[in-house]
């Protein structure tokens, strides 16, 4: 009975694990992010579950030479899946936070409203570039976002309110209302500094999962970047690493 205490709690972790994904999904809404997060647990306790005679069925397939391909195949693939995904994890991380060693242009991009309203991230993503922009009296603000078919109004116009309510001069806030993906955002900022004779350097404002992902786009369109995070709460940071991960491999095979 005691040796299968190890087995029953990694199937209770990872039934916990599956569930905190679906109630993200949930929550929100479905993504690669809590989609796979949530295969990936259900996938483990299953094997879990039927290692007996998922073993007794490697051990038929090493008898000949076709089951030795497959299983050493799967077991390549898996180790690339996993260093891969280290690899992007570390380098995520260490463009979390790179703040500029001099007052620079900000750019806030927009993230999805909930109820009509901004969400917990928009918020917390507005509450990073109040910080700045209080430190930093002189620079201005470029908001980035369009307006979903859900949205009452543009993200751009949410975040600057926001940002208006909490004191900062309105004059120093510019909208982009157009965009619709985190490449427009840039793109789009990117004319609104050139309008305004802006040199083409930046502090992104975004959560810290997202700050590699839009370093890579906005060297792609032009813009030197540094890197101001909000932060994401603990429930919902892992499905969104595991979707950008996704999202770094599709930009860095030429994806917007």
């Amino acid at each position: 009975m005691i040796r299968h205490i190890p087995a029953v709690l990694f199937e209770l972790i990872m039934i916990c694990g599956a569930a905190a994904f679906a109630y993200t999904a949930l929550a929100s809404h479905p993504n690669l992010g809590n989609i796979t997060g949530c295969g990936l647990c259900i996938g483990a306790v299953i094997v879990c579950i039927l290692r007996r005679p998922i073993g007794q069925f490697i051990l038929r397939l090493r008898e000949n030479a076709g089951g030795r391909v497959l299983i050493a195949a799967v077991c390549i693939l898996t180790a690339a899946a996993v260093i891969v995904s280290a690899v992007i994890l570390v380098l995520i991380a260490k463009h979390a936070d790179m703040p500029p060693d001099r007052p620079t242009t900000v750019i806030v991009l927009g993230c999805g409203m909930k109820n009509g309203g901004p969400s917990q991230m928009m918020y917390q993503r507005c509450n990073a570039a109040y910080k700045y922009m209080t430190e930093e009296p002189s620079v201005i603000c470029i908001v980035s976002g369009g307006q979903g078919d859900d949205e009452p109004i543009s993200e751009a116009e949410m975040m600057a309110g926001i940002l208006i309510d909490k004191g900062i001069d309105p004059s120093r806030i510019i909208p982009e209302d157009k965009s619709v993906s985190t490449y427009t955002n840039l793109k789009n900022s990117l004319a609104i500094m050139d309008r305004l004779g802006l040199p083409h350097e930046a502090v992104i404002i975004t959560s810290e999962y997202h700050q590699l992902r839009t370093s890579m786009l906005a060297k792609r369109v032009g813009i030197q970047t540094w890197s101001i995070s909000s932060r994401t709460t603990t429930l919902y940071l892992p499905p969104c690493l595991i979707r950008e991960i996704y999202g770094v491999i599709y930009t860095f095979f030429g994806g917007n």
